[in-house]
């Protein structure tokens, strides 16, 4: 998720379990649009993608706010 980073201490991995609907792996434009499908839907989400910080191919100001606007 935007703004925490959750990376594996290579030395050290436990297995996390997470509840939610919906794991979408990548935040490129096909992750983003799963996500913003899902959330339309009343999904609970996870985002993960492979480095800390929302990007992918098509990461904009406007995915930004369209996606802080979801409840």
């Amino acid at each position: 998720m935007a703004g925490q980073d959750y990376r594996c201490d290579e030395d050290r991995q436990e297995a996390l379990t997470l509840g939610a609907d919906l794991v979408v792996i990548g935040a490129g434009s096909a992750g983003n649009a799963a996500f913003l499908a899902a959330r339309r839907r009343g999904a609970k989400r996870v985002l993960v993608a492979e480095r800390s910080t929302i990007d992918g191919d098509c990461y904009n100001e406007a995915f930004a706010q369209s996606a802080a606007r979801l409840p």
